[in-house]
C-alpha cells in the first residue's frame, strides 16, 4: 500500500477509534480528561480533542489500560493489517516537540527535539491543516506510525521560531517527566551508556567497590567526592572549563539530588550500577546482614525490611539480586522466611520472583538513568534560573 493510501487508512482508523472513545463506556473518564485539558486551551472543541487523545494514549493510573488498549481487546473483528497498525500506535506513538525542517503539501519533515530523530509526517486533514507550520517553527504534537512514516494525531500547538526558549522549557519538562524519551535514538542511548560507564569507573576507583555504606552524613560526604570527580571528568573535554571553581559548582548543583531525609539516618548505602548510576538505600545494612545471617523468625526486623524491599517497586531488582549473589549459601534460608515458602530456591525461583515484583525494572533495565538535555532545553533552563 502506498503512502497516500496508508494515510487515508490511518484517518479512517483514527475516526473509528475516536468514536469508540467518546462512547458511553468512557464518559466519566473523558469528563475528567476534558477538565484537565483546560490547562492547555480555552477552546471547548480543542479541550475535547486533547481529552480524547489523553484517554486513547495515556494511562489514567499506573497499571491501568488506555482506551486504545481496551479497543484492541474488545474489537475482535479487526482485520489483521488494521490491528497491526493500531498495535504500532499503542507501542510506538510519540508525543514530542518538533522543529519543522520542511513542508510540502500534506507532509512535514520534523526533527524531534527530545530524541533528535527525523519524522516524515503526514496530515490526515490535508495540506490546509498544516499551512502555518513554516520552516524553523515548532510543533508540539503526538505522531503515530504508519508504514515507515508517521501521521499527526490530535491537536498541534504551533510556536514561531522566535519562541525558542519557550519551546525549550517544554522540551525540558517532557524529558524530566520521561527521561527515557531521548533513548529512542540509538546514538543517544550509546552515548548515555558510555557516560554512565565512565562514572561507574570513577566510583570503583574512588571507593574500590560498587557500594559504600555508613551514616547519612558519611554517605553524603562520599557522594560529594564522587560528584566532584565526575564533574572533573565531564569538564575535561571542555577547553578552559576545568578550573576548580567550575568543577565544584557543577558538583554542588548535582549534590542537590541527595535525599535530605537521609542525612540523619544511621544506615544508608550508596550503590552504583554500571547502567543506572548512583542510588541511595535506607537500612541497606540491615538487609545485607539478613542475607549474611538469616534471622530465625519470619517476624524479625531484618526479614521484614527485606520483605519491604521486595514489595517496593522503587527499589530496583539489582539491589536484591546483588545481595543474593554475594550470599549464595544463605539466601534460600532468608527468602523462605520472607515469602513463607519452605521450598523456595533462589537459583530456580529468584528470577521469576524479581520479575513479578519488579516489572518496571525489567522494562527499563537497559536504559541509563541519565537525563540527556538538548541545547535548546539547557538554554531555557539557564534563562529560568537567571531571570
Amino acid at each position: 500500500m502506498d503512502s497516500r493510501n496508508l494515510v487515508d487508512r490511518a484517518a479512517t482508523l483514527k475516526s473509528e477509534l475516536v468514536g469508540y472513545a467518546v462512547g458511553p463506556e468512557f464518559k466519566p473518564q473523558l469528563g475528567v480528561a476534558v477538565s484537565a485539558a483546560f490547562e492547555h486551551t480555552d477552546d471547548d472543541y480543542d479541550a475535547v480533542v486533547y481529552a480524547v487523545e489523553s484517554i486513547l494514549f495515556e494511562r489514567a493510573e499506573p497499571g491501568g489500560a488506555t482506551v486504545l488498549e481496551t479497543y484492541l481487546l474488545a474489537e475482535t473483528h479487526l482485520a489483521p493489517a488494521d490491528r497491526e497498525v493500531l498495535e504500532s500506535w499503542r507501542d510506538r506513538a510519540v508525543f514530542g516537540v518538533f522543529q519543522v525542517v520542511s513542508r510540502k503539501g500534506d507532509t512535514l519533515t520534523l526533527v524531534n527535539l527530545v530524541d533528535g530523530l527525523t519524522y516524515v509526517t503526514y496530515s490526515t486533514m490535508g495540506a490546509a491543516a498544516i499551512r502555518s507550520a513554516t520552516r524553523g517553527s515548532y510543533v508540539v504534537s503526538r505522531v503515530v506510525p504508519i508504514g515507515d512514516d508517521w501521521v499527526l494525531s490530535g491537536i498541534q500547538q504551533l510556536y514561531p521560531k522566535r519562541d525558542r526558549l519557550v519551546v525549550g522549557a517544554i522540551v525540558a519538562r517532557l524529558i524530566q517527566s520521561d527521561p527515557t524519551g531521548p533513548y529512542r535514538s540509538p546514538a543517544k542511548r550509546r552515548r548515555a551508556l558510555e557516560i554512565v560507564g565512565n562514572y561507574h569507573d570513577v566510583f570503583l576507583s574512588l571507593f574500590g567497590s560498587d557500594a559504600v555504606a555508613g551514616t547519612g552524613q558519611e554517605i553524603a560526604s562520599a557522594y560529594r567526592r564522587y560528584l566532584r570527580d565526575c564533574a572533573a571528568l565531564a569538564l575535561v573535554a571542555s577547553p578552559g572549563a576545568t578550573n576548580p571553581a567550575e568543577i565544584d559548582a557543577v558538583a554542588e548543583r548535582a549534590y542537590q539530588t541527595f535525599p535530605a531525609e537521609l542525612l540523619d539516618a544511621d544506615d544508608v548505602a550508596l550503590l552504583h550500577h554500571p547502567v543506572k548510576g548512583a542510588s541511595f538505600y535506607r537500612e541497606h545494612g540491615l538487609v545485607e546482614d539478613a542475607h549474611r545471617r538469616p534471622p530465625a523468625r519470619a517476624s524479625a526486623k531484618g526479614v521484614i525490611v527485606v520483605r519491604d524491599y521486595l514489595a517496593d517497586e522503587s527499589i530496583p531488582a539489582f539491589v536484591l539480586s546483588r545481595l543474593a549473589s554475594a550470599y549464595p549459601d544463605t539466601v534460600d534460608r532468608l527468602y523462605r522466611l520472607v515469602l513463607k515458602r519452605p521450598a523456595f530456591r533462589w537459583a530456580t525461583d529468584g528470577d521469576a520472583l524479581l520479575s513479578a515484583r519488579k516489572p518496571l525494572w525489567f522494562a527499563t533495565a537497559d536504559l541509563p538513568d541519565l537525563t540527556l538535555m538538548p541545547r535548546i532545553a539547557i538554554d531555557a533552563m539557564k534563562r529560568a534560573t537567571t531571570s
